[in-house]
């Protein structure tokens, strides 16, 4: 068997499932028992959680539960049973209970388990169909031990779970609550110097400042970033009639988002010639087929779309390639000092010229100094945004009728 500090120090970041079953089949085979699981205890009932049963008994199912009167552990805790029992059939209290007979248990081994706080959460049981006259205090200091490392790890598991239901129970109010509010930044041409487009992006309030990346990286990791995208893009979307005809306006959407349908609702009754939705998952994406025939469908009703960061994340030229977007845009860390560095330069014209062969337009996003905006100009860029000609602000301070005469 291995030593527990190299089980300890091998598994340390390691599956939280991977490293409780692996304690369980460690602490089974030193004890040479038949069957090791972990319990919880919820409301005087014991549910199996998880179970090493190499030799294919089936005496527990994981996803049981029993009350705890029928079992071993509610005794032991009262002290009314010792938490190792060699021979079960001395001790008189656990011979006669049923569910020794049901599961023909000769030998059994019980370490309580706790929570973080000292609340009791369960149980980490042996037992064998043979009894174990062996079984030392020894022996139980081990299971004690390999049981302790195995409940950190399920506490890990547990402050995690609640971390992510409280992170699902926030996002999920924001959305019931519209707790957000919509910001626009223009898009510029600067051939006509001219806003022709605006981008809406999203701003959160809370007691802790998040940005909105992270609210909607939170969003995804518990399933909920399709419904805080479409909430985000209905809000946008509401205010579109304040804007001028002519100006259209970019969207924040991830693949999913696209894919599941719940887009194409929400644009159904919307000015689809006037959106574009940028694509802003940089994650790869993982079905291409899907995503491509949703976009076709939504390209028939005018609507266009914008690859998110050229340059970065998932936005390779081979998946521009695949996707043929409408609008590319460029990143700003190619943008910034790209009037004093030739190769920002040179790569910048390239994807002119790229975006101009695959019949796309480029936006240079971040633009911050005019010196910026300068070099942009003279290379070709024709579209640029940025906080030179606005910080993203609400609709109510935004916008201004002057700002369609001249921006920036």
């Amino acid at each position: 068997m291995a030593t527990t500090s190299a089980l300890f120090e091998s598994h340390a970041d390691s599956d939280p499932d991977i490293v409780m079953h692996e304690a369980l089949e460690t602490v089974r085979e030193h004890l040479s028992m038949d069957i090791s699981y972990m319990a919880e205890l919820i409301d005087n009932t014991v549910h199996y959680r998880r179970v090493s049963d190499p030799k294919g008994l089936g005496l527990i199912d994981v996803t049981g539960s029993r009350p705890i009167s029928e079992l071993y552990c509610g005794y032991m805790l009262e002290g009314k049973l010792p938490r190792m029992m060699p021979h079960v059939s001395e001790t008189p209290l656990a011979r006669d209970l049923p569910i020794t007979k049901e599961m023909g248990v000769e030998s059994h081994v019980s370490v309580p388990l706790f929570r973080s706080n000292g609340d009791f959460y369960g149980t980490f049981c042996c037992f064998s169909q043979s009894p174990k006259p062996s079984l030392n205090e020894r022996d139980y200091n081990i299971a004690t031990m390999f049981a302790n490392f195995a409940g950190k790890t399920l506490n890990k598991s547990l402050e995690t779970a609640n971390d992510l239901q409280k992170m699902a129970e926030r996002i999920a109010q924001t959305i019931t609550t519209q707790n957000f509010a919509i910001y626009w930044q223009p898009i510029v041409d600067l051939k006509t110097n001219q806003m022709v487009g605006v981008e809406a992006l999203s701003r959160f309030e809370s007691d802790i400042y998040l940005t909105p990346d992270i609210w909607f990286a939170d969003a995804k990791k518990v399933g909920l970033q399709c419904d805080l995208e479409i909430a985000t893009i209905r809000a946008a979307l509401s205010e579109m009639p304040l804007l001028p005809p002519h100006i259209y306006i970019s969207l924040n959407a991830s693949p999913d988002t696209i894919v599941s349908g719940h887009l194409t609702d929400v644009l159904k009754n919307a000015p689809t010639d006037r959106i574009i939705i940028k694509i802003t998952e940089h994650d790869a994406i993982e079905d291409h087929v899907k995503l491509l025939k949703t976009m076709a469908e939504l390209r028939m009703k005018g609507v266009r779309f914008a690859t998110d960061d050229l340059g970065a994340g998932y936005s390779g030229l081979s998946t521009v390639l695949r996707l043929r977007p409408d609008i590319m845009k460029l990143e700003r860390a190619l943008v910034a000092g790209i009037y004093v560095d030739p190769a920002r330069q040179s790569l910048a014209t390239a994807m002119i010229h790229f975006a101009t062969e695959i019949g796309a337009s480029l936006i240079a996003e971040g633009v911050e100094h005019p010196e910026e905006r300068d070099a942009l100009r003279k290379i070709g860029v024709r579209l640029v945004q940025g906080f030179l000609f606005a910080r993203p602000a609400p609709l109510g301070k935004f916008w201004r009728p002057e700002r369609l005469q001249e921006v920036g």
